[in-house]
Parts: C-alpha cells; structure tokens; sequence
C-alpha cells in the first residue's frame, strides 16, 4: 500500500503513523523503497521524475472471541507520477483503488468494501529566497454493503493539506503545515453526519552531503490532532543512511491522547535496501503499541514485517514482494479478545524520466 492509506490516517486522527516509512514532510525524500507521497513543502524540496503502478493483495483472516471467524480478501491498485517541472514547479498525483471482500462464519454472511482515494498536488521552490510551498488536495470514498442489511454504508471525505519549509544555508530544513479533512456518514434510510478533523504540523530536519544522493537525512516531527473528542499529539523521529550500496532507515513515534479515546502509543520501525548489480532487496519490520484507557480497549499491538526484491537501473525499477501483517487486541473481557494475522503480496514497476 502506498502513501495515499498513510495520508487518509493521519487526517483522520489515527494514533501510530509511524507504521508507513519513507515518508518525509519536510525534508528531501530519498527512499530507495517505499517510497511515500509528499505531503508538504517537501512536494518542492523532491527531484522525482517518475511514473508507476503499485498492487498488493492482502488475505486476511480475523478471530472473534474464539467463536466466530472472517476472512478478508482485498486487491489494492495504485498508480502514481512525480514530475519536477525546471521553472521550480513540482507536481504529484495518485490514485488507489481497494475492493474487499470478507466472509464470516458463524453465521455464514458476507459483505463487500470499495475503496477510492485521491490525490494531487502542486509545489514550488523559490529561486531567490529558500522558501519551498506546497498544496495537496485529496478525498476519497468507501461504500459498504452487506447480506445482513438491505442498505448501503458510505464514508465520503475531502480534505486539503498546506505545508511551508525554510532551508538553511547548513541544510537544515525548517517546515510547519496545516491539514483539514471534512468526513461525512451516511447509511441507507437514515440522516447523514459530518465533522471536521484538524491536524498541526511543525518539524525540522537536516541533510548530510548532497542533497539528490545525501550520505543522511535526519528529521522530526511534531504533530497536534483533533478529532471529534479527541485531542491527539505524536512526536515522530526518523533518519536514513546511506552506505555505499547499502541504504538504512528507522523511525520512533511516540504519542497520547485525551479525551474519549485517551490513552498513549509507540510504533518503531526498521528497514535496509541492499543493490548489488542492479538488483536489490529491501526488508522492513514495524513494530506498534497502543495503550487505551478509556475503558474498551486495554492493549493494542501490531507487529508488520515485508521484503521486497527486484531490478534497479537508472531509467526502470520493478519489484516483487512478500509480508505478513499480525496484530492483537486485549479487551476487558478476555472473550472478545481478537487477533488477526494478514499475508500480503507485492508487485509494482515505475519508470524514471
């Protein structure tokens, strides 16, 4: 999954986003693998020329409380361009599509998702001052309908996000940025609802070396979240490093939350890109903890781990990819305990202008 599922979390208020790596706001994004959408200025800090598509499918067994069973089976897509335009323009668009399907047993019922997000953007990187603006518009749709109801479930959202960054001369980068996400609700036969989530974002980072094929990048990022009655604040900690053919990165989120859903969370996460004539494989492993204490959930942990493999030349780059996704959830009553433990496939190709 790419960037844009990343982007819908964390205008919604999502507690860990620390589980999507490569995903800069306000410093050059130079991932090998995974690489994310930009969100802010960063859309005018990237050198990106390229377009690709991105599939996963995921199968995805869960387990209620011991007794009933689903499975669900999902086929994501996911085409993307980047283009650096010489006039210091930046443009960036994608889109995802996400069909679901999940089977239960007891009783034998099943339901269908479909999911459609959106996203583009525009950036701009002064010439004479080291200001860089970015806008990105987004939205997206999911409709659910099920054997257990004659209706149809809808979640319809638009939101748009603005970010400004300010390089120093000892690339020290410097960014702030707003996001607004409008969501409304509806089901079949009963009166829609709305509510607007808001997120702050201030951060800072540096680059090490040239800027294109740094030796490191480092950044921070503190995020301010409301949503409904929720009050969330993360604070995320991320680097990369660059070694000969070797490429590491790590990112620590840490956040709390007050409010209805109060509680704290932690996610870590860890990756390497190895090339070797060409061809290169990519292990990652996430790692996350959600504490609640508002009487419903008491433990919440996710472990994520995936390796991608394929071929690298300066013009095309294609890969293929395996993962498996397991999770826990402890309630206060042991019986309503669920775990789920998902396997995932990848494929992609981009082509590099």
């Amino acid at each position: 999954m790419r960037a844009l599922v990343f982007i819908m979390i964390a205008l919604l208020g999502a507690e860990a986003s620390a589980q999507v790596s490569g995903q800069n706001l306000f410093v050059p994004n130079v991932y090998k693998n995974r690489r994310q959408t930009n969100l802010f200025s960063a859309v005018a800090w990237s050198d990106r020329k390229e377009a690709g598509l991105n599939y996963t499918n995921l199968d995805t067994p869960n387990y209620l409380g011991g007794a009933t069973s689903s499975e669900d089976k999902s086929n994501l897509y996911s085409p993307y361009a980047f283009y650096k335009i010489d006039n210091n323009w930046n443009v960036e668009a994608e889109y995802l599509r996400q069909d679901t399907k999940t089977t239960y047993s007891p009783p034998s019922l099943t339901s269908k998702t479909a999911l459609n997000l959106y996203l583009a953007s525009v950036g701009y990187e002064f010439t004479d001052i080291p200001v860089a603006l970015g806008l990105t518009v987004l939205g997206f749709d999911y409709n659910l309908t099920s054997d257990q109801s004659s209706g149809t479930s809808t979640l319809k959202s638009t939101g748009a996000a603005l970010g400004a960054g300010y390089r120093l001369p000892s690339d020290i980068y410097l960014g702030a940025g707003l996001t607004v996400f409008k969501t409304t609700t509806a089901f079949t036969g009963t009166a829609s609802s709305d509510h607007t989530t808001n997120s702050y974002f201030v951060g800072a980072g540096k680059v090490y070396g040239d800027k294109k094929k740094p030796d490191a990048t480092t950044e921070v990022v503190l995020n301010f979240n409301n949503d409904l009655s929720t009050q969330n604040q993360n604070l995320a900690a991320r680097g990369l490093l660059n070694i000969q053919a070797m490429q590491v990165y790590g990112e620590v989120d840490y956040g709390i939350s007050q409010g209805t859903k109060a509680g704290s969370n932690y996610a870590v996460t860890g990756g390497v890109d190895y090339e070797y004539a060409s061809f290169f494989v990519g292990p990652q492993v996430t790692y996350s903890m959600t504490k609640t204490t508002d009487g419903t959930i008491s433990d919440d942990s996710e472990t994520n781990w995936s390796v991608l493999a394929g071929y690298r030349c300066p013009t095309l780059e294609a890969y293929v990819g395996y993962g498996k996704d397991q999770s826990k959830s402890i309630f206060d009553v042991a019986s309503t305990n669920t775990s789920m433990d998902s396997k995932q496939v990848f494929a992609g190709a981009s082509y590099h202008f």
